[in-house]
C-alpha cells in the first residue's frame, strides 16, 4: 500500500471531518486542515468527491486560486 497525505475538511451538514487523500507532494502521511494545504496537494484534490461516513453528505473539494503567501504551514 502506497503512502499519501490527508486533507481534512469539515462536513457542511454534520460538522465532522471528512478525509481527502493526495499522492502529490512528499506523501509522508502528513495531515492538513483545509486552511493549511500546500499548493500541490490542493491542486491534486481539486474536483474530487468524498462522502461523509457519518451523514452521507457528498463533498466536492473546491480550491480557490492559491499563491505561496496563502499557505500557513506544510511546505
Amino acid at each position: 500500500m502506497g503512502m499519501f497525505d490527508s486533507v481534512y475538511v469539515k462536513c457542511p451538514n454534520c460538522d465532522r471531518l471528512v478525509e481527502f487523500q493526495s499522492k502529490a507532494g512528499d506523501c509522508c502521511l502528513q495531515k492538513f486542515n483545509e486552511n493549511e494545504v500546500p499548493i500541490a496537494i490542493a491542486e491534486n484534490i481539486k474536483g474530487k468527491h468524498e462522502t461523509c461516513k457519518y451523514c452521507g453528505y457528498v463533498i466536492k473539494a473546491i480550491t480557490p486560486y492559491l499563491t505561496e503567501t496563502t499557505l500557513v504551514k506544510g511546505i
